[in-house]
């Protein structure tokens, strides 16, 4: 796949330079082999077609199965009643997006760049917000109701930093003195399996 990958970006590049036929024609064979080991990647995982909107009406038929539909309808077309420019910026235009559709289904997989974060869906960022809007909603209702003659802190009610504080235990030995070879620490301690991840790009 990586090998497959190499080549398409060099042939895109050739294609968004010099707007060829055969460039066209290069990419997107080799968009159609990539796509044909990656599909089930979209098949067997309803997540990824929520959170990307690869679905359609129609049931085991997503969006990039029509993009493949519509590129192969267009250059039939073209090969019949021949290539123009007009032509040829629409096919690159298209060849472009499809490119940029799968690898974004790769990389929800951190196929490309492995970052060292979880990737949350669209629908779990927006459940956090609306937390953070109920929590502020109740400070204020509570407010109305102690009145203003209160001792309550509505500053760090509901907010990160009283999390913060609470999640912060107290540590009992933090006092204590202890010895200089207690302290040292081997490099080989240090890097011990499960200490580092390795972050391959």
């Amino acid at each position: 796949m990586a090998i497959i990958f190499y080549w398409l970006d060099i042939k895109s590049v050739n294609m968004n330079t010099y707007y060829n036929t055969q460039s066209i024609l290069e990419v997107r064979a080799l968009l159609k082999q990539i796509y044909k080991n990656t599909r089930y990647l979209v098949s067997n995982n309803p997540t990824i077609r929520a959170t990307l909107n690869l679905e359609t009406k129609e049931d085991g038929i997503y969006i990039t199965d029509i993009a493949f539909g519509t590129i192969d309808s267009m250059i039939e077309y073209c090969i019949r009643n021949g290539y123009t420019a007009k032509r040829m910026q629409i096919l690159v235009y298209e060849l472009n997006n499809l490119e940029v559709m799968i690898k974004n289904i790769l990389q929800y997989y951190h196929y490309f760049l492995r970052p060292n974060f979880a990737q949350k869906p669209d629908v779990d960022i927006a459940v956090e917000k609306y937390k953070l809007f109920a929590d502020q909603r109740t400070i204020e209702e509570l407010k109305e109701i102690v009145g203003k003659k209160n001792r309550i802190d509505f500053e760090s009610l509901g907010s990160d930093k009283l999390e913060l504080n609470m999640d912060k235990e107290e540590d009992p030995d933090e006092n204590v003195n202890l010895s200089d070879d207690y302290n040292k620490v081997k490099d080989d301690d240090f890097y011990d399996e499960g200490n580092i991840e390795n972050e391959a790009l």
